[in-house]
Parts: structure tokens; sequence; C-alpha cells
């Protein structure tokens, strides 16, 4: 599935890369977001049914910060908390880690 988005939805054609002592690797963060999200929208039955979805790698833009957070990993001051618990998104200062304790 995740092949297929990259090669047919050209939204999915950006991708980080990164280098190995060997190649280049391509990390495709949409359409493994994408992926995940038609599984879990489908609860892994019928156009949901990946068999290897294990091989998708973590993609921590957000959502590994939002487990670290609730499962009390990640802590923010209180102002960035309150900020990120009222889901205000434009008062949070993006690109700098301020606020993370």
């Amino acid at each position: 599935m995740q092949c297929v988005g990259v090669t047919r939805f050209t939204r999915y054609h950006t991708a980080d890369t990164s280098f190995s002592s060997w190649t280049q690797v391509f990390f495709y963060k949409r359409a493994q977001i994408f992926v995940a999200d038609v599984y879990l929208c489908f609860q892994g039955q019928g156009l949901g049914a990946f068999s290897d979805i294990a091989q998708l790698t973590c993609f921590a833009d957000y959502r590994l910060p939002q487990l670290m957070f609730h499962l009390g990993i990640l802590s923010y001051d209180e102002q960035l908390k309150d900020c990120v618990l009222r889901k205000e998104v434009g008062a949070i200062d993006r690109g700098k880690n301020k606020g993370l304790v």
C-alpha cells in the first residue's frame, strides 16, 4: 500500500533522506501515515488488512509525543501544557523546544 501511495499520489513523493555507509535511505512519512490511518480506520480489516503493517517505521511528528505525554514520559512547563491541553496550536512556538522539561 505504501508503494502504491508513493508512486501514484504526487503528494507522497517528498521524502526525508538519510545516508548509510552503502546507500541512500528514503523515509516516506506521509505515505506511512496514510497507510497507518487506513489500517486504524478499518481496524485492520477489509481495506485496512495489511499483513506487513509492522514494517512501518515509527513517525514521531506528533503521535509519539502525544503518547509519551499521556503516559507521563514527556512533560511540559505549565504554560505549554495549558496550550496543548486546550489545543491552542497557534499559541505554541513551533520549531523551538521551549517549554519541554
